[in-house]
């Protein structure tokens, strides 16, 4: 049997991992500090600071760096309303959510949307793992309707 210990160091990475995998699951519902650190196994005070510590960002900013980047996925592959994308990945307001995507993108969610066009998802070689092809790309070989 191997009785190696993991060394403080690993054993602390490895709860920060686990709270970033739940907020990774969890980002679009309301997620409160006290419940993030508690998949860590620590308190809010000390999660807070070593998870700003390893990922040079604080779990709120974490929070909100995924919520917006799965927004901007969706202005892309889908035809919701911005304010619909607001909601689903976890913003309460669209005003907050226009300000920090504006200030993470420099393009507010409409002109990011208008800037870089309708995406498609194509499934290519391994349609059980699809790959991202934009849509311009793809009309350019569909085949044309009535000829």
């Amino acid at each position: 049997m191997d009785f190696t210990r993991t060394s403080p160091d690993s054993e602390l990475l490895r709860r920060l991992d686990r709270a970033r995998e739940y907020i990774d699951d969890c980002f679009p519902e309301s997620l409160d500090l006290r419940r993030i650190a508690e998949e860590a196994y620590l308190s809010p005070f000390h999660f807070q600071r070593l998870f700003r510590r390893t990922y040079r960002m604080t779990p709120h900013q974490y929070v909100t760096h995924r919520r917006i980047e799965r927004a901007r996925e969706l202005l892309l592959y889908t035809d919701f309303a911005v304010s619909e994308i607001c909601m689903i990945v976890g913003f309460q307001s669209l005003g907050s959510f226009s300000s920090l995507f504006s200030r993470a993108t420099g393009l507010s969610p409409l002109q990011y949307r208008n800037h870089f066009g309708r995406r498609t998802i194509v499934p290519i070689l391994h349609p059980e793992k699809p790959t991202l092809v934009p849509f311009c790309f793809v009309a350019m070989f569909a085949p044309v309707k009535g000829g």
